[in-house]
């Protein structure tokens, strides 16, 4: 597309752009959120600024004040606390904000952590990001789709695969087979 010529975009061409959590969270909102073309000819939305009041307000609306906390601001749910820690029904889980399928329960392990774990996540259901937060590095595992929090991925797996995703219960929902 010529740089400075205007056209309605489609909304894979939006999200192959990869405009970033802004746009999503509006789109699962229902709100309206204008993307443009800079002047380079690039897609954007403004994925680095903060959240506006009404996208925060929509958010506080659908979540629960915990879930809000954990997707959103990249808390941590309490140990032991989740209702999918000891879970053992077949399914998939899937983010609870979007709806994106992430594991299959037979990927799920007790790892004694006290949050739900898996070992390996359905292909491109996943991002990972790194994270320097609290004196420690980790890898921060967010939802392909809509980009909230979910949880951190380790390398001290008990599983064939070495991998550890350790996520918070109030993200996922599961879905039967």
């Amino acid at each position: 597309m010529e740089v400075g010529t205007s056209r309605r975009l489609e909304e894979n061409e939006i999200l192959a752009a990869g405009v970033g959590i802004r746009y999503r969270l509006a789109r699962i909102l229902g709100l309206k959120y204008r993307v443009r073309h800079n002047r380079h000819g690039r897609v954007y939305c403004g994925s680095k600024e903060k959240m506006t009041n009404e996208e925060k307000e929509g958010l506080k609306k659908k979540l629960t004040e915990e879930q809000y906390k954990v997707l959103i601001e990249k808390e941590t749910e309490k140990p032991f606390t989740g209702k999918y820690v000891k879970e053992s029904k077949d399914g998939i889980y899937a983010c609870v904000l979007c709806g994106n399928q992430l594991f299959s329960s037979n990927t799920k392990f007790d790892s004694g952590t006290g949050w739900p774990s898996f070992d390996e996540a359905i292909p491109g259901a996943i991002k990972q990001v790194e994270d320097n937060s609290l004196s420690m590095k980790r890898t921060e595992i967010v939802c392909a789709k809509c980009d909230s929090h979910l949880g951190h991925v380790f390398d001290d797996g008990l599983t064939k695969t070495g991998k550890r995703y350790c996520l918070n219960s109030v993200c996922l929902n599961l879905e039967d087979k």
